[in-house]
């Protein structure tokens, strides 16, 4: 007959016998590395939270004695110096949803709710957030942004492609007189087309830096004019222009034909370059 037996599991430590010494940590063959690194915790000391270059201490030697309120008013000092220099101590907020636009800054059509929800808008707010940006200090980049960086840009992008479309333009009319003579009648046969006003301005906005349909403006203004029946020469009286405007009658003020001639020129002017001649 075998008798059964109970193994006990191995992580059971049996006691040490009456009268013996304990085990020692490390198990009954010894001790171990890590066990004996309980002899090794490094000592703590009350000015253990404060930086070293912020502890200040008293006496000397073994009389040495650390002071927690001159230290712990070193440290604020110095972090009232550090806010100083950061100016706004406001914090950020918890997430981009803290964020509040103010929107009497950004212009009168500015949708604060529209520019918050925009998928590009969402990306630089988190960058903002996570370089710890608050929200006046997002409001100064924005007020900059969009009332001095942008219309800076945008009217700098205009003067470069009004340069582009003269020096276009200027490839097929040679002459400044030619220029002005085509973007005239280009102006003019816009002005004679448009419903009214507003359509006139928002043409103004889209095509007028564009050569082509400037070109094709000038073709049609060119047709309104010769429709008009009227010839430029036949104003002058069989005169030439530079007659006119070389003689008394044109440069006295006090001639008595002055204001006739005077007339007679602005209207030649009016008909032959109905833009008005290039400064």
């Amino acid at each position: 007959m075998k008798l059964k037996t109970r193994l006990r599991p191995l992580y059971f430590v049996d006691e040490p016998p009456a009268g013996g010494d304990p085990a020692p940590e490390g198990g009954a063959s010894g001790g171990s590395v890590l066990g004996g690194g309980k002899n090794n915790e490094p000592a703590t000391n009350e000015w253990d939270h404060i930086e070293e270059k912020f502890q200040v201490f008293e006496g000397e030697g073994d009389a040495k004695k650390f002071d927690l309120l001159a230290s712990s008013k070193k440290q604020s000092e110095s972090y009232k110096q550090l806010e100083g220099r950061m100016g706004d101590t406001e914090p950020a907020p918890d997430d981009i949803t803290g964020y509040k636009i103010d929107a009497e800054k950004m212009g009168e059509n500015f949708n604060a709710e529209e520019f918050m929800a925009d998928e590009s808008t969402q990306g630089f707010l988190k960058r903002m957030h996570a370089k710890g940006i608050n929200n006046a200090q997002l409001n100064d980049v924005l007020d900059y942004a969009f009332n001095e960086w942008a219309p800076q840009l945008i009217g700098g992008n205009d003067a470069m492609t009004e340069e582009t479309c003269s020096t276009a333009l200027k490839e097929v009319w040679k002459s400044d007189e030619e220029f002005s003579n085509g973007t005239g009648l280009a102006f003019k046969a816009l002005k004679a087309f448009a419903s009214n006003d507003s359509e006139f301005g928002s043409l103004m906005e889209k095509y007028g830096n564009d050569p082509d349909f400037i070109q094709f403006a000038a073709r049609v203004g060119k047709e309104v004019n010769e429709d008009s029946g009227v010839d430029p020469d036949t104003i002058l009286g069989g005169e030439s222009i530079e007659a006119l405007m070389a003689g008394e009658a044109y440069n006295n003020p006090k001639h008595p034909d002055h204001a006739n001639v005077s007339a007679k020129v602005k209207r030649y002017y009016e008909v032959k370059h109905p833009g008005g001649l290039a400064a």
